[in-house]
C-alpha cells in the first residue's frame, strides 16, 4: 500500500509541475467551448429569431411587387428594409454600403410578367376543358428576373435556403394569380373568399420532432453539441502532459531503476492511469459545470443532463481510459519530448477534425465519413452524444463503448510491447 500511495503522490507531483500540460488540459478547452458555443448559438439565433435583414429594391410598376414584399413581411422570416434606388444604381455597392447581408431587386416588368403568365396558363387549362380561347396566345411574351445579391460572407447552404424560400413565395403569388385568371374566365370578378382561404391552407402539416426518448427533457442546442465535443478533445489532449512525463522517465532512466526494485511495473502504469483518470474526470466536471451554471449567465442554453446518469458515468470512464491509453502509447513510442509533444498534439487535432469535433460529420464527403471511424474521438463523441443528446442507455451504447475499450487495450498492448523490446521493463 505504501508503494502505491508513494507512486500516486509522485504522479500527482509530476502533473501539477507541468504548467503547460495543465493549461492545455483545462484552460484551452474551457476557452474553446465558451467561444465556439457563443458563436454557434449566435448563428442559431440568426436563423431561429429572424435577425437576418433583407433589403428590397422595388422597381415594379404594378401591384405584384408590393404583394411579394407583403408576403415576405407576413412570413416573419426576415427583417425587411425597403430601399429607394434607380435602375442604374449599383446594387452590389449599395449592399456593401448599407452593411447588409441580403438584397433582392424586383424588376419593373414583374407585375406584367406575372399577369401574362397567369393569363396564358389559365387559358391553356380552360382550353383543355373546352372553355378557353384556342386562338389566343398560350405563352407569356415577357419574363422577369428578380436579382438576388448576398454578402460573400454568407455560406452557400444558407443562401440556397433563402433562395428556396423566395422561390416558394413567388410561386405562391403565381399560383394565386393563375387561379384568379381561371375564375375570371368563368365569369367571376375575383376568387371566392372561401376558396382563397383554402388555397392558403396546407393539406399536409409538418411537425418537427427530435429522435430522443419521449420522456427526455433534453433540448438539442449549441451547448448540448459543443460541451461534449470539446470535453472529448480536452481529455485526449492529456497526451501532451502524460506522454511527455513518460518520455522524461525513459530518458532519465527511471524505468531501468524500477527493474532493480521489487516494485511491479504494473503498479507504476496503474498509478499513472489513476492520477490521469482523476484529471480527466476533473476536466469533465469543470467543462460540464460551466455548461450547466455559467452558460445561462452568458445568455446561452444550459447543459441538460440525461436520465441515465450511470450510463453517463460509464461513458466518462470509458473515454477517459481511451485518452489515457493513447497518451501512454505515445509516451512509450516517442524517444524525445519533442516527438511526444509534436506528434501527440498534432495527432489529436487530426483525430478531432476527422471525428466531428471541428466539423460536423454529416457535412463531410462519404469517403471521409468512413475514414472518421478510425478516429477514437469519433467514438468518444458518439458515446457522449448518445447519452446527452439521444438519451440512450448502456445497452444502446454497447457497440460504441466496445470499440473504445478495444482501442484502449490495443494502445496499452503496443505500448508495453515497445517497452519490452527496449528492455525498459
Amino acid at each position: 500500500m505504501f508503494k502505491i500511495s508513494t507512486t500516486i503522490r509522485k504522479e500527482f507531483a509530476l502533473l501539477f509541475t507541468d504548467k503547460v500540460g495543465l493549461v492545455l488540459m483545462f484552460l484551452m478547452p474551457i476557452v474553446l467551448v465558451v467561444v465556439l458555443t457563443v458563436v454557434q448559438n449566435s448563428a442559431f439565433r440568426i436563423v431561429n429569431e429572424n435577425k437576418l435583414s433583407l433589403m428590397v429594391v422595388n422597381h415594379d410598376q404594378g401591384s405584384e411587387g408590393d404583394a411579394l414584399i407583403s408576403i415576405l413581411e407576413e412570413s416573419k422570416l426576415f427583417t425587411i428594409k425597403k430601399m429607394e434606388a434607380t435602375a442604374e444604381t449599383d446594387l452590389k455597392n449599395l449592399l456593401v454600403k448599407q452593411d447588409q447581408q441580403l438584397l433582392i431587386a424586383i424588376p419593373s416588368n414583374y407585375s406584367q410578367a406575372i399577369s401574362e403568365k397567369s393569363a396564358a396558363s389559365s387559358n391553356k387549362l380552360m382550353t383543355a376543358f373546352g372553355m378557353g380561347d384556342s386562338t389566343a396566345n398560350s405563352s407569356a411574351s415577357s419574363t422577369a428576373t428578380i436579382s438576388f445579391i448576398h454578402d460573400p460572407v454568407l455560406e452557400d447552404n444558407y443562401t440556397i435556403s433563402v433562395l428556396n424560400v423566395l422561390q416558394t413565395f413567388i410561386q405562391q403569388i403565381e399560383a394565386e394569380r393563375m387561379m384568379g385568371a381561371i375564375f375570371k374566365t368563368m365569369g367571376y370578378t375575383e376568387i371566392p373568399q372561401d376558396i382563397k382561404s383554402q388555397l392558403k391552407e396546407s393539406a399536409v402539416a409538418l411537425k418537427k420532432e427530435v429522435a430522443i426518448h419521449e420522456n427526455s427533457k433534453i433540448i438539442p442546442n449549441a451547448t448540448q453539441h459543443n460541451v461534449p465535443a470539446w470535453t472529448v478533445f480536452a481529455m485526449f489532449f492529456m497526451v501532451v502532459s502524460l506522454g511527455n512525463n513518460m518520455v522524461k522517465e525513459k530518458v532519465r532512466g527511471s524505468f531501468i531503476r524500477l527493474k532493480s526494485t521489487p516494485t511491479n511495473f504494473a503498479w507504476v502504469i496503474g498509478s499513472k492511469m489513476l492520477v490521469y483518470f482523476v484529471a480527466a474526470f476533473s476536466q469533465v466536471m469543470v467543462i460540464f459545470s460551466i455548461g450547466k451554471y455559467v452558460f445561462p449567465l452568458l445568455d446561452l442554453p444550459a447543459l441538460h443532463f440525461p436520465n441515465h446518469i450511470l450510463t453517463l458515468l460509464l461513458v466518462i470512464f470509458t473515454v477517459s481510459v481511451s485518452a489515457i491509453s493513447y497518451a501512454i502509447l505515445i509516451g512509450c513510442v516517442a524517444t524525445s519530448t519533442e516527438q511526444s509533444n509534436g506528434f501527440g498534439s498534432v495527432s489529436v487535432v487530426i483525430f478531432a477534425a476527422l471525428g466531428g469535433v471541428w466539423v460536423p460529420l454529416f457535412v463531410m464527403p462519404e469517403g471521409m465519413q468512413i475514414v472518421a471511424k478510425f478516429s477514437p474521438l469519433y467514438w468518444g463523441l458518439d458515446a457522449f452524444y448518445g447519452v446527452l443528446l439521444r438519451d440512450q442507455n448502456t445497452l444502446h451504447l454497447f457497440g460504441t463503448l466496445g470499440v473504445l475499450w478495444a482501442f484502449s487495450f490495443t494502445c496499452l498492448g503496443i505500448g508495453f510491447f515497445r517497452l519490452q523490446t527496449e528492455k525498459l521493463i
